[in-house]
């Protein structure tokens, strides 16, 4: 069986309470941050860089279509010495633009990649917080409950009193003079009763001892003067 709790500081526990409070609040600022910094993660790969990356492919599909038209009109027209344009600046524009349109499905690509993983990664962040959520919202939140409950009931057993001072005053107050002369009084009505039930008893023993002296023998009888 458990004893009894000896509280020396209710300032103590009350200064739990609010360190439990505190703590409960950080905690749960902390997650939010990480909740809104893991919303934009999520919005910048699932709908921001696929529709930059489609309008970049896009834009280098259509890039390459006109330096090819641009090469091919290069190439339409020779020389006035009738020998083929070499058209260098048409054709590495154009080998610029085909690189671009490589790398934009590349990164398509990329970013399909980045969702999955994201997701994944994602699901498991939120079942490895789940407990600690769990404890915020359950464990934390019924202990600053608790402790707040724990103050209240040692306030007020503060202001009413301890049973310990009122056995003091029960204590005291059979100590107090009128209550010594009563004992005093019953005790000496005890002794005098005891007194009469002693002398009762005296005659009844002095009759026990007559016969005696009526037993003694003739000669003892006539030996008294």
């Amino acid at each position: 069986m458990a004893g009894p709790a000896q509280v020396r500081s209710v300032e103590a526990i009350d200064r739990l309470r609010r360190a439990v409070i505190q703590y409960r609040r950080r905690v749960q600022g902390s997650l939010e941050g990480l909740d809104s910094q893991l919303r934009r993660a999520v919005d910048w790969i699932e709908h921001d860089r696929p529709s930059y990356w489609k309008r970049a492919t896009r834009a280098a599909e259509e890039a390459i279509h006109n330096a090819k038209i641009d090469l091919e009109r290069c190439l339409a027209f020779p020389l006035l010495s009738g020998e083929r344009p070499s058209c260098r600046e048409e054709k590495a524009l154009v080998a610029e633009c085909n690189a671009r349109l490589q790398y934009c499905r590349g990164q398509r690509e990329r970013v399909k990649n980045w969702q999955y993983k994201l997701d994944h990664e994602a699901f498991e962040y939120q079942g490895r917080v789940a407990g600690l959520r769990a404890l915020l919202d359950a464990d934390l939140e019924a202990a600053e409950q608790t402790l707040a409950r724990i103050v209240r009931r040692l306030e007020d057993y503060a202001v009413e009193g301890a049973p310990v001072s009122q056995l003091n005053d029960l204590v005291g107050t059979a100590d107090e003079p009128g209550a010594t002369d009563a004992n005093h009084t019953r005790r000496a009505a005890a002794g005098d009763a005891s007194a009469t039930g002693d002398a009762a008893d005296a005659p009844a023993n002095d009759a026990a001892d007559e016969p005696d002296q009526a037993a003694d023998p003739p000669d003892a009888q006539q030996q008294k003067p």
